[in-house]
């Protein structure tokens, strides 16, 4: 029988697997990162307030950093939705690298379960054969005598 591959095949998946599994947990950090980056920015900007006293350039300089903060917290809010479809695809991606792989294993086990099978056959082949054997030779009558003369004497 030649050399079955599905073996080779089968490590080559399980390898892609666990490549997109990295790919999944990376983007999965980089979303959590960016959701924690958001919630500091949206703190900041609960936490600033206009300044206890008027200064001149105070109460600008405070409205700019509110500004700044919103503008911040526009820009992480839009890098969350990004990483998000990140963490779609690398999701999707290993989903297909698991069903690729689990096709794979239900081939190969197909195949060890023939190969089982094969060789079960051909053992039950053997013993049949041997049972038949040693059925013949325990029903044929032992050899008398006369049966050894009539060959020409002793053998």
């Amino acid at each position: 029988m030649a050399k079955f591959r599905l073996t080779t095949l089968e490590r080559l998946r399980t390898t892609a697997l666990e490549e997109r599994g990295q790919e999944l947990h990376t983007a999965a950090l980089a979303l959590a990162e960016g959701r924690a980056a958001h919630a500091a920015i949206a703190e900041a900007l609960a936490a600033a307030s206009a300044p206890v006293t008027a200064v001149p350039g105070a109460i600008v300089r405070a409205a700019h950093y509110r500004e700044r903060l919103r503008a911040e917290l526009f820009a992480a809010l839009q890098e969350i939705e990004r990483l998000e479809g990140d963490v779609e695809l690398a999701r999707r991606a290993w989903l297909h690298a698991r069903a690729q792989l689990k096709a794979v294993a239900v081939l190969h086990e197909r195949h060890r379960q023939h190969v089982r099978a094969e060789a079960a056959r051909r053992e039950q082949a053997e013993l049949d054969d041997l049972a038949g054997i040693k059925h013949a030779r325990a029903s044929s009558p032992p050899p008398t005598p006369r049966s050894a003369a009539a060959h020409g004497g002793h053998r």
